[in-house]
């Protein structure tokens, strides 16, 4: 068990615990910097959950009623 110092002296117990405490610091510090890193490759490569857009997503989202077209819209257009 990694926890168990029954065989070893106070004094070097403290040690042995600080050294460990350390080395968890260390590890967990190397972990939030590559979830950073993952998290910001995400974003760029648009692989987020809020990259993904599709086209129901687009009509839904719109909510405005749709006009004429922008080249349609002057009072001399004619259909030809």
């Amino acid at each position: 068990m990694a926890g168990d110092f029954t065989d070893v002296p106070a004094k070097d117990r403290r040690k042995v615990e600080a050294a460990m405490r350390r080395e968890l610091r260390a590890t967990l510090r190397a972990h939030a910097g590559q979830t950073s890193a993952i998290v910001a490759l995400s974003r760029s490569l648009r692989l987020t959950k809020r990259s993904r857009y599709t086209k129901a997503d687009r009509a839904a989202g719109s909510g405005a009623e749709r006009g004429p077209k922008p080249w349609q819209d002057w009072s001399g257009f004619r259909e030809q």
